[in-house]
């Protein structure tokens, strides 16, 4: 049966189309044929595309009753968003312009899981490559251009936050769509609330991906090495050699285990929800007849991730396979509507189907892995490098009494107009223009820190030169078994006041401070710093909207 007899379906019965009532009013004056009358050739292309890459899922769950395959209809069922035309509205501007043969440009914000971990050549096996190749594909048709881009730019460890302050650098230019998937590292609401508020401000279209299967698997993962005296493997059926047995059911708390994690607040953004939920749902209930509960969840979570922090490539092409297919059934909603299906055959126009995005004045810009390197003042450092592990660049001390020292830019236009990439242009250039003006201060610093089990010590963080700030003491080490990137509180820098007989001369470089101290809670030292965001002061109420409740708190 092919996969797009669901939205054929859906097209013919109206099932998938909404009233005018549930659409914005921008949605509603965008009368267009476009989508109707290239949906029968895209929807033939989809079903191809399907039919090749259902190969790279077609892995049988190993049980001891036999192979099992997981149905088409877990596919349909992994659209969350099915039925909600106001929310699959969010990818009408960017069908709009493919249909017309217009390029699109895609952004993806997640860590480690998005960015490719734990496969190889994980860039282009990565679901962001394989989504991007099947949106070429099926909406690029025969068109040699290639009309779709994605940037993945995905930084292992990170959290929604980190997008939410550093969007400008990870995106430096206009995308038509944000496809996002921050299942493992953003275990709060509200740090996934600044990056919505981000996107809203900005009129970025937004596509969530949800991995919260991921969440019960790593869970029992945590489970077994603490019930498991050697930390080996466990037997099969998931018992450890302290008596204790640990399942995905319950080592996931809650009445509704498998719910899409943060759906109330997809929900109220209007943002569209493509899921794995429906997987486990499937494997709860119809995998229980061949084998008994807990080994099937084991099996059907090994199948998705080996660990429960990274997926296999066969979850990467899973995850392509679920988002291109809410990119169709989109395609059929909107096809399906009077507003948007028919206009051609009324004499009207294929227009974008964009509202006008609001102005966006750059407020921040981040210094991320190597960028760094570019506030290192080297006279005033030592015990510090660049170190790289597993794709996470970043400045590392390990031992007691090591110190850094960051050049910082106190001027007005922090931020400003500079698009330079996230490689160090923007740091360069603010740092020029502030040994060449007055100190425009305050801006706000925020630093971001490896935090992470094992390992980890201490750092005070202070001003110097021609700045000050308050004093703060950072703990990398926390009990829990995960390895994450926090930002610390947001560090107020201020211009230091002159002296009163002080003659007219160039600023003094602000210069702020990391060092190694000597107490430990991990019994080792290691401090590892990988971002710092800056904003000018005059910003401070718009950052505050995006980082308010959601910095973690670091003392001593």
């Amino acid at each position: 049966m092919p996969h797009s007899s669901f939205l054929k379906a859906a097209t013919g019965t109206g099932a998938m189309a909404a009233s005018a009532t549930q659409r914005p009013a921008w949605f509603q004056r965008m009368p267009c044929g476009c989508l109707r009358k290239s949906l029968p050739s895209a929807l033939t292309r989809y079903d191809s595309w399907m039919a090749r890459t259902a190969a790279g899922v077609a892995e049988p769950v190993l049980l001891e009753a036999g192979p099992v395959r997981l149905p088409a209809t877990v596919l349909e069922e992994s659209l969350v968003s099915r039925g909600q035309t106001a929310e699959l509205a969010q990818l009408q501007p960017m069908l709009m312009k493919l249909c017309r043969g217009r390029s699109v440009r895609i952004g993806v914000a997640g860590a480690s899981i998005t960015y490719g971990h734990g496969i190889r050549q994980n860039r282009t096996a990565a679901w962001p490559a394989i989504f991007g190749r099947g949106l070429q594909e099926v909406w690029g048709g025969g068109d040699r251009r290639r009309l779709v881009s994605v940037r993945n730019a995905a930084v292992p460890a990170t959290g929604a936050n980190f997008a939410a302050l550093c969007f400008d650098q990870l995106f430096p230019e206009p995308i038509d769509l944000l496809v996002i998937e921050y299942s493992l590292t953003t275990g709060q609401a509200h740090k996934l609330r600044s990056l919505l508020h981000e996107t809203r401000r900005r009129g970025v279209r937004v596509l969530a991906l949800d991995l919260q299967q991921m969440i019960g698997h790593r869970a029992w993962e945590s489970c077994r090495l603490r019930n498991t005296a050697s930390g080996k493997a466990q037997t099969q059926k998931g018992t450890t050699k302290t008596g204790k047995r640990c399942t995905v059911q319950n080592s996931v708390a809650g009445p509704s285990p498998f719910r899409p994690q943060f759906l109330a607040e997809y929900r109220a953004a209007g943002i569209p929800v493509v899921s794995q939920v429906p997987v486990a749902e499937w494997a709860r209930g119809g995998l229980a007849a061949h084998s008994d509960a807990p080994p099937s969840l084991l099996e059907i979570a090994r199948w998705i991730s080996p660990d429960g922090r990274h997926a296999t490539r066969a979850a990467h092409v899973q995850m392509a396979r679920m988002l291109l297919h809410a990119v169709a059934a989109a395609h059929g909603s909107l096809a399906a509507s009077p507003q948007t299906g028919a206009g051609d055959d009324r004499g009207g126009h294929c227009g974008d189907g964009q509202p006008p995005s609001p102005p966006v004045v750059r407020d921040s810009f981040c210094s991320v892995g190597d960028a760094l390197l570019a506030h290192v003042q080297p006279l005033q450092t030592r015990g510090w490098n660049m170190t790289v592990e597993n794709d996470k660049a970043g400045l590392v001390a390990t031992q007691p009494g090591s110190e850094l020292a960051l050049e910082l830019p106190l001027t007005a236009d922090v931020g400003g107009n500079d698009r330079s990439p996230v490689a160090g242009g923007a740091v360069v250039n603010a740092l020029r223009r502030a040994a060449t003006r007055p100190a425009a201060g305050p801006v706000v610093a925020y630093l971001s820190f490896l935090k992470s089990y094992e390992h980890m010590g201490f750092a005070e963080v202070s001003c110097a030169g021609g700045c000050e700030c308050a004093v703060l003491v950072v703990n990398g080490h926390h009990r829990r078994r995960a390895s994450l990137h926090e930002t610390m509180p947001p560090l107020e820098v201020r211009p230091r006041p002159a002296a009163g007989n002080a003659v007219s001369a160039p600023p003094a470089a602000c210069v702020l401070r990391l060092r190694v101290l000597a107490n430990t809670s991990s019994g080792e030292h290691k401090v590892k710093l990988t971002a710092l965001t800056l904003v000018a002061a005059r910003f401070r109420a718009v950052i505050s909207k995006r980082t308010a409740g959601h910095l973690v708190s670091h003392g001593a």
